[in-house]
């Protein structure tokens, strides 16, 4: 009668050991992403302005999520006339963005690129502008309304 029961202890104590030990030497897990939660996420329409220097207008930049498609709207002012856009890209990477849209303005067609970053309810960054005629670059900052 005591061998069985030895042999159950023994039995029990290896299996207690042995996963001690693959808990010990478990990899411990990643850190969740700061933009894992949905309150952080870029998506929501950001109204602000455009400036070059030179030069400043209204931005207004709206980003959709469905899925693992991001879609957006962009539009903005030059020379107080509203210029829409049509976007033919959206990238997002957590709190980073680049949206690539095409435009034209009295004829004349352009294509911008908007490179920005979220931080809290702002959305902020570089953009350059490609026309036939010339190329330029500015900033531009926008808060989520």
């Amino acid at each position: 009668m005591k061998t069985p029961l030895r042999f159950l202890m023994c039995t029990l104590l290896v299996v207690l050991a042995s996963v001690g030990v693959q808990a010990e030497t478990k990899a411990p897990s990643a850190p969740p992403e700061i933009f894992s939660n949905s309150n952080t996420s870029i998506a929501g329409t950001y109204v602000g302005k455009w400036t070059n220097g030179s030069q400043s207008g209204m931005l207004r930049l709206t980003l959709k999520q469905q899925g693992a498609t991001w879609s957006s709207e962009v539009s903005f002012t030059y020379e107080d006339a509203p210029v829409p856009a049509v976007v033919q890209s959206v990238k997002v990477d957590g709190p980073n963005v680049e949206v690539v849209c095409t435009w034209d303005i009295q004829g004349t067609p352009g294509r911008t690129k908007l490179m920005g970053q979220l931080k809290g309810q702002n959305l902020a960054g570089t953009y350059e502008n490609k026309t036939p005629d010339e190329d330029g670059s500015g900033t531009w900052t926008a808060t989520r309304s």
